[in-house]
């Protein structure tokens, strides 16, 4: 391993170690965080309609068929959507830097269609070349720290991809409001106790028990993560030669807090 590669490498198994913490504390409440206890059953009827739900316009904006086809999701978890994209294509993978997230979802057998699979947080180095009619991923960049972590996914999207295949993949803005600004320019070390303090003045625990309990294990950086002008992420997937690039709004949350950025790899390979 190279000098440079030695840091990378470290960042990237703080943030295996942070989401194997959450997995082993509570896979289904860091996964998607509400203040009532999911059970099994809510958890995964939830996201079955929501794997339907995000896709629709996707699918209809790149005139995308996903019948018979394979597809890969990059932070899967335990498959929250998977019963909803088994209802879509043939064969469903998923990938997630957490091993215990991977364990536990393999042990549910959702599926005999999917297939789960512990990487390194930043490559698809298991996983061979045009492989995938569909890529995506769903609030996982949003946690990711490190920019280089999340260019380093966008180059294997193309590789693992079969030419036109497509991608559906989304984003955090960098920030979104005045508050927003100040926190994301404090030094990372700084976070956590000025977050504490900004949730007790505004009373949080008294209105949302599961907070004092759950928030946040593991070292700040890997849940606050990075985020993008949607620009950024254009000019990046059009440098590695994506085509049908359109960015759209994430519906799921605020406007101007996430974007969806959604494309192909061409047909035929150097061509546009």
């Amino acid at each position: 391993m190279s000098d440079q590669e030695v840091p990378k490498a470290k960042q990237a198994s703080r943030m295996k170690l942070d989401w194997d913490m959450r997995a082993r504390q509570d896979a289904l409440y860091f996964i998607a965080s509400r203040p009532q206890p999911w059970t099994l059953q809510e958890f995964f009827k939830q996201g079955r309609q929501t794997a339907h739900t995000i896709t629709r316009d996707s699918f209809k904006e790149l005139a995308f068929d996903p019948t018979g086809k394979r597809m890969l999701e990059i932070g899967c978890g335990i498959g929250r959507l998977f019963p909803g994209f088994t209802d879509m294509f043939a064969e469903v993978w998923g990938v997630d830097v957490s091993e215990e997230m991977i364990n536990q979802g393999a042990k549910l057998n959702l599926s005999p269609h999917v297939r789960f699979i512990h990487n390194n947080g930043y490559d698809l180095a298991d996983i061979p070349d045009n492989h995938f009619d569909f890529v995506f991923s769903y609030i996982t960049f949003q946690h990711v720290p490190e920019k280089w972590m999340i260019f380093s996914y966008l180059t294997e999207t193309y590789r693992t991809l079969k030419p036109g295949g497509a991608f559906q993949l989304h984003f955090r803005t960098p920030y979104t409001s005045l508050k927003e600004f100040i926190y994301y320019h404090i030094p990372h070390r700084l976070r956590r106790p000025v977050r504490r303090l900004y949730e007790l003045f505004l009373l949080r625990p008294l209105r949302d028990p599961a907070y004092v309990h759950h928030h946040v294990a593991g070292d700040i950086t890997s849940w606050d993560g990075t985020g993008f002008r949607p620009t950024e992420i254009e000019l990046e997937l059009l440098r590695l030669g994506f085509v049908q690039i359109r960015t759209l709004d994430a519906k799921t949350h605020f406007a101007g807090t996430r974007f969806w950025v959604i494309g192909r790899k061409p047909d035929i390979i150097g061509t546009m």
